[in-house]
């Protein structure tokens, strides 16, 4: 089923067709995404970027957006918050570990910045704290704003998934969690590492939002999917 559905969504050219594959797609994925996340039901297809389809669905106290491969792997999720002042808020990433060193991250930022611009939304962190979505969005031309308690690090990632992260100026204590979760170690001194900020808020670069994506509505459905009630699009 799931190979035929991946060769519709590939080979197709009638848009119509292909966002119906897409969406029976990831249909077909609901059963294994709802293990670990209730919501999982009410994903709805809104695009495309590269290779990945994606998705909104509402999330604890607000929305994500889904990255799922063209096999219906889930490749990563944004979770976002409405923020002040039609914001919307960054506050989480994950990235699945068979997919990162990929530039996933990037891709997955670079689609939420389009959605900002078409709908007329300010893009806005949440404090960050992961190591390597601090160098996600430097590298996306995110520029960590001032705080009492910032600290700046170095960080590099491992071929084998692991992080290493040598704090320069301040310090963060991770916990044990966190450590596991992100296969965090600290270490002395870093020689290839790239230098970002963590426990900080990040702002957009100034001229965002302009990579290529596919969508299935215009500015006004961007805006709604970052700061509507998903509620109203959801069957």
């Amino acid at each position: 089923m799931r190979v035929l559905l991946t060769t519709a969504f590939a080979m197709t050219t009638a848009l119509d067709t292909r966002w119906d594959a897409a969406t029976a797609l990831l249909a077909s994925t609901v059963p294994a995404r709802r293990t670990r996340d209730h919501r999982a039901k009410h994903a709805v297809v809104i695009g495309a970027v590269d290779d990945l389809i994606t998705a909104v669905q509402p999330d604890r106290g607000g929305r994500k957006l889904l990255f799922l491969a063209s096999d219906g792997a889930l490749v990563g999720e944004l979770g976002l918050m409405t923020g002040a002042d039609d914001e919307s808020l960054l506050r989480g990433a994950r990235v699945d570990e068979n997919a990162r060193g990929r530039g996933r991250a990037a891709t997955m930022l670079n689609f939420w910045l389009r959605l900002c611009r078409l709908g007329g939304v300010s893009p806005t962190t949440s404090r960050i704290n992961k190591p390597l979505l601090a160098l996600a969005l430097t590298s996306a031309g995110f520029v960590p704003l001032e705080a009492d308690d910032a600290c700046v690090c170095d960080v590099a990632s491992g071929d084998d998934g692991g992080v290493s992260v040598a704090f320069v100026d301040g310090a963060y204590s991770f916990s044990e969690t966190e450590r596991e979760s992100q296969r965090l170690s600290v270490v002395p001194e870093l020689v290839n590492g790239r230098r970002v900020t963590l426990h900080a808020n990040y702002a957009p670069p100034p001229d965002f939002g302009h990579a290529a994506v596919e969508l299935r509505g215009d500015g006004a459905e961007c805006r709604r999917w970052l700061t509507g009630k998903l509620s109203l699009f959801v069957e």
